[in-house]
């Protein structure tokens, strides 16, 4: 065999090592990337609620959450990054967003921004709403270990729409008072919309 056909054929093998080390590193890179791309979120729900704190947890992929104290792009500008806790009946893993330094009493709007394509999971078009703890709610009564299950609807027809009689429409105050009680945290997100939409005209 001629020098010159050895070199040929180690060329050719060192050509396809190489070849099949870059298909394999380009394939788990890839594949990588379109898995975060398509993270999403189900199963959520608000747990450890205290007067300043909670937690939202969720089956998924790799989430972040935004929160604020309205449902709009301005007023989300906090955010809590989401931590892997262990894994979800449903084989996924399961994640964690701890919510801290949050004011007594309060309802917090939120969603959250799953994988590299910052795809947004939220309350069918709304944000969800959790609330803290009142102080005299904190000296009575232990919510760290109870649940609070967000349902996400399927459809716009499953969202309750109908006020209860015990406040206006436009009475946000009353609404945000009486949550579970007549009333739910999509009917307070609707009216503080409301509220918004329309602004008085000052002559």
């Amino acid at each position: 065999m001629s020098q010159d056909k050895i070199t040929r054929i180690a060329s050719l093998i060192v050509g396809l090592i190489l070849a099949v080390v870059l298909l394999y590193f380009g394939f788990k890179i890839v594949s990588g990337r379109f898995g975060q791309a398509s993270a999403t979120a189900t199963d959520i729900t608000t747990t450890n609620i205290t007067t300043n704190s909670f937690s939202v947890t969720y089956c998924g992929g790799v989430c972040r959450s935004e929160y604020g104290l309205a449902c709009s792009s301005d007023q989300l500008s906090l955010f809590a990054p989401c931590t892997k806790v262990g894994a979800c009946e449903n084989g996924t893993d399961k994640y964690e967003c701890s919510i801290t330094l949050l004011a007594p009493d309060t309802a917090y709007h939120l969603k959250l921004v799953c994988g590299d394509n910052a795809r947004v999971v939220d309350n069918a078009g709304l944000c969800f709403v959790a609330k803290t703890d009142s102080e005299s709610q904190s000296t009575t009564t232990t919510r760290s270990s109870g649940v609070q299950t967000i349902v996400t609807p399927t459809t716009a027809a499953s969202q309750p729409t109908a006020v209860a009689p015990a406040c206006a429409d436009t009475d946000c105050d009353c609404i945000k008072r009486n949550i579970g009680n007549g009333q739910t945290a999509l009917d307070f997100s609707e009216c503080t919309e409301k509220k918004s939409a329309v602004t008085p005209v000052v002559q």
